[in-house]
């Protein structure tokens, strides 16, 4: 398996196809969109969606996904990677620098969410692990491992954070590889106020 830097078009076009498939997967399921609630769901494109706002979109469509992503690896201290093997596209992964109040602010939809989130992470500077995805058919191949641990190696020393899903293999990843510490789980005192199935893990310096 080769580490490469995410750098061209065409490899966000790439990724972006590659975003849409892992999101759908297990244990997200954000195949379709709702066009009224915003809510991702596991019903496909076309079909109703359960609350009744009109015919679902597709999760991730390809351009807008695309122009998340050079947003997303365009911010400060950003590091993209890609885990190519068997000549096709297995893995991506980036992060980049980010303070609590921004992480708070950037990822929390209500205001009274914020407070709880700051109080939590603090209001120091860290290296957001922001996205590791792992194509379905190279799961359980330890690609989303290396592209853990290669990202974090490109910090520059910052502590580390990340925001994941407690049914997600990166909350494993996170624990026993990075030797990060949840903050923010399900099963401690403080939950997260937008979605109680989230982790957020640090690492501190």
């Amino acid at each position: 398996m080769q580490i490469e830097t995410l750098s061209t078009e065409s490899d966000l076009l790439l990724v972006a196809r590659a975003y849409a498939r892992v999101f759908a997967g297990w244990p997200w399921f954000e195949v379709g969109l709702g066009p009224g609630c915003g809510e991702f769901r596991s019903e496909q494109p076309g079909q109703s969606c359960p609350c009744g706002c009109g015919p679902l979109t597709p999760a991730y469509p390809e351009p807008e996904t695309a122009a998340y992503i050079l947003t997303e690896i365009t911010k400060p201290l950003a590091v993209a990677l890609l885990a190519i093997l068997d000549d096709r596209l297995a893995g991506f992964a980036w992060g980049f620098q980010i303070t609590g109040p921004q992480f708070a602010q950037e990822k929390y939809k209500k205001a009274s969410s914020r407070p709880q989130i700051i109080q939590a992470v603090g209001t120091q500077t860290y290296f957001y692990i922001s996205e590791v995805g792992v194509d379905p058919l190279y799961q359980g191949n330890g690609v989303g491992t290396q592209l853990s641990i290669s990202l974090a190696q490109g910090n520059l020393g910052l502590p580390l954070l990340m925001r994941t899903n407690q049914e997600s293999p990166m909350l494993k990843i996170a624990t026993t590889q990075l030797n990060m510490a949840p903050v923010i789980a399900p099963w401690l005192r403080t939950v997260d106020p937008e979605n109680s199935n989230r982790v957020i893990l640090v690492k501190n310096l």
